[in-house]
């Protein structure tokens, strides 16, 4: 019996060192349906669309250097952003819903994070941004993570990382985008979504190719909304 309690111990482990890597820039990706949400911005649709069950994707990529780096076991993460007076490790996020885009830097704050205890799996991610442009405050926060209350999901950040999630699953994600008068501080318009994830994806991206293919939306979108990138 204590044999077969070492064995499975050094198996969690194993599970949550596979997190360890150097630096990398790294594509995360969510897939799964809105559960419930409405844009009245036009972002994703005619102003006042109901985004409910509609498919949703999220493409994030990261900079693991970038921030504060945490290097587990059992966490592995990097966080950070110009809310902490660091680098955010979130280079570009892409929102994808109708087959309309919302391309966007995380500047404000960014976060990438794998956990393993060999109790409780985590893998969560994050990208914030607020911007003032042309007399109007435009604010992003989104926020994605799936917990597993076991070793099933490794602690890495780099991948690779193809995970669907299950039944004995915690899944969340919220998308808030906000658009206000920056001198009257009254609301121009916003969407609002609660997106029920099905899948994960994570990968390193290798060579400048890659990473230059990954920062810019497909050109199957309809239309394309830019948020501090070009």
């Amino acid at each position: 019996m204590k044999k077969t309690f070492l064995a499975s111990l050094a198996s969690a482990m194993l599970v949550a060192m596979s997190g360890f890597a150097q630096a990398a820039i790294v594509q995360v990706t969510y897939s799964g349906n809105v559960s419930s949400g409405v844009d009245t911005t036009g972002v994703f649709g005619a102003p006042g669309v109901n985004l409910a069950g509609l498919p949703f994707t999220v493409y994030y990529v990261f900079d693991t250097a970038r921030g504060a780096v945490t290097m587990g076991p059992p966490q592995f993460s990097a966080v950070g952003g110009a809310a902490n007076g660091t680098t955010s490790p979130s280079i570009t996020t892409l929102v994808v819903i109708n087959n309309r885009g919302l391309l966007y830097s995380g500047a404000k704050f960014g976060q990438i994070l794998g956990y393993n205890d060999g109790q409780v799996s985590q893998q969560a991610h994050e990208s914030d941004l607020t911007l003032n442009l042309g007399g109007r405050t435009f604010n992003v926060n989104l926020a994605e993570s799936i917990t597993d209350f076991g070793v099933a999901l490794p602690a890495t950040i780099t991948g690779p990382l193809n995970y669907v999630v299950g039944p004995n699953d915690s899944a969340a994600g919220q998308l808030s985008f906000t658009i206000t008068n920056t001198a009257t501080g009254q609301s121009v318009g916003s969407a609002e979504a609660i997106l029920d994830t099905s899948s994960l994806r994570v990968r390193t991206l290798f060579g400048a190719a890659s990473v230059s293919s990954a920062l810019q939306p497909s050109s199957a979108l309809s239309h394309v909304t830019r948020l501090g990138v070009r």
